[in-house]
């Protein structure tokens, strides 16, 4: 038998075991996450980092990032001023708990302090023709609030919310669903068609199989008191 080759074949059998257990170990990549600052208490634009790594830079109040792959399992997120680079200016440093496969959105508002709240994202592909629209209430300042969807300059007169008594931190019954179309989704105090915050024209039309996150922000440092998202 050749030594040599047989000796080579082992090391190249070693290498892809090794390789194989480095992935499992690390959790799997499949899952995607991103994060909306909605904490009004922040001084300055923030860093978002995973695992000690900067995953966003430069992150202003009201603004959210686009989806980022991440590995399962439990991984260290910490939120610092922008231009920190020392973890004792973190304003968040707390582990959180990644499912493999999953898509999540984390809202960093403020309750009582600066938290990270996470929602699982459900980006099924919507029947043909439907779209989904899915709210989040942000906005810590407010009380609970109504959500109507309604065709674009509808107005919300003689109409029934889809969500009412939203309360802050949560999204309510989660998706709407919709025919494709040009959408509008207005957010009132619970019980009143009173007006808190309106999306008016700026949803481009929906084509089929889209889906869109509206997260209700407090309306401080220049934010419109809203932001929306693209999950698909």
């Amino acid at each position: 038998m050749n030594l040599n080759h047989l000796g080579s074949r082992l090391a190249s059998a070693l290498l892809v075991a090794g390789f194989a257990f480095g992935i499992s170990s690390c959790g799997s990549s499949s899952s995607r996450m991103r994060y909306v600052v909605a904490d009004q208490t922040y001084n300055n634009n923030v860093d978002i980092l995973i695992d000690n790594r900067i995953v966003a830079t430069n992150v202003a109040y009201g603004t959210g990032t686009a989806y980022m792959g991440i590995s399962s399992g439990s991984r260290l997120l910490e939120i610092r001023p922008t231009g920190n680079t020392n973890s004792s200016s973190d304003i968040i440093h707390s582990n959180i708990t990644v499912q493999g496969g999953s898509d999540t959105t984390v809202i960093l508002d403020y309750s009582g302090g600066s938290v990270a709240t996470p929602f699982t994202d459900d980006n099924t592909e919507p029947a043909s023709g439907s779209v989904e629209i899915r709210p989040i209430h942000a906005a810590n300042f407010l009380g609970n609030l109504d959500v109507y969807i309604i065709p674009q300059g509808q107005g919300i007169s003689g109409v029934s919310p889809q969500i009412s008594n939203l309360a802050f931190n949560s999204t309510g019954k989660n998706y709407v669903k919709l025919n494709a179309g040009s959408w509008e989704v207005v957010f009132t105090f619970a019980g009143t068609q009173s007006i808190v915050f309106d999306t008016g024209t700026s949803i481009s039309s929906l084509s089929s199989g889209a889906i869109r996150t509206v997260v209700a922000l407090n309306a401080v440092n220049g934010s419109p008191g809203y932001t929306t998202l693209t999950d698909r």
